[in-house]
């Protein structure tokens, strides 16, 4: 007997892929199951089921199920709890959306559950879609989503030596150790792939990842802060993943057209 068990959860629309004439194959970041692939039946053709929901940063309240040998979810029903209609009607905003969303896409495994990170995605899609696009929003994502998946670079102390942070030292970050070391520690190890890093720039990550988020627009960047966390946390997410993720580098582009 193929038994199925019927599930029901909040999730948000990472990516889409057709799978048939008429179905979808749905990769959502849910609530209680972390990320979650699921086939939407008719969902291409109807004009009845699925409509409008299972567009990408779409929030909605699934119910699903599957059968005992289906690796793939089956989508029963979707309804829309947040569409952020504001985030489509702005480049800047879906290019930063689409970062964040492709991000969360590329760190998670299949099905298993933070609810940190869907909190996470919620928060900061809500953010974007009240109007903040700041390099700060940017910075603060990325540092609070490697902290929550594991991979929060070590800010507070010379991996080397191990002293702790001291506003008087100097400091490069290294990619490859993930974390600070003292300038007289990393001219001893001559460790490759390193970037100097401000004492300031390293109190404004830190913050970043405890402030609360009705609070975040009171941290100013500076332009070396700008510059360096970009640097920083661009080329730290690049070394995990093994790659640069197109959405940022698609994001990257368009804003130095702009500059």
């Amino acid at each position: 007997m193929n038994t199925k068990a019927t599930h029901r959860t909040e999730g948000i629309v990472l990516k889409t892929l057709n799978y048939s004439d008429s179905d979808l194959i749905v990769t959502f970041y849910t609530r209680d199951f972390g990320k979650l692939t699921a086939i939407a039946k008719g969902a291409r053709k109807s004009k009845k089921r699925f409509v409008n929901v299972l567009e990408p940063f779409c929030c909605s309240s699934l119910l699903f199920f599957r059968k005992q040998r289906d690796q793939l979810a089956w989508l029963e029903s979707c309804q829309c709890i947040n569409e952020y209609p504001e985030i489509r009607k702005s480049l800047d905003r879906t290019l930063l959306a689409s970062y964040f969303i492709d991000l969360v896409d590329h760190f998670s495994l299949e099905e298993k559950a933070e609810i940190k990170l869907f909190k996470l995605l919620y928060t900061f899609l809500s953010l974007i879609e009240e109007g903040d696009t700041s390099e700060r929003l940017l910075r603060f994502f990325e540092i609070r989503h490697l902290k929550i998946t594991g991979y929060a670079p070590a800010l507070d102390r010379c991996l080397i030596c191990n002293a702790p942070l001291n506003s008087q030292q100097r400091y490069v970050f290294s990619i490859t150790h993930g974390g600070l070391h003292c300038l007289s520690c990393s001219s001893a190890s001559a460790a490759p792939g390193v970037l100097p890093i401000s004492v300031g720039t390293i109190r404004t990550l830190q913050l970043g990842t405890e402030i609360e988020t009705d609070k975040m627009k009171r941290i100013l960047f500076s332009g070396q802060t700008a510059r360096e966390s970009k640097s920083l946390l661009t080329l730290f997410i690049g070394h995990i993943l093994g790659k640069e993720l197109k959405s940022m580098k698609v994001l990257d582009e368009v804003q130095r057209m702009r500059i």
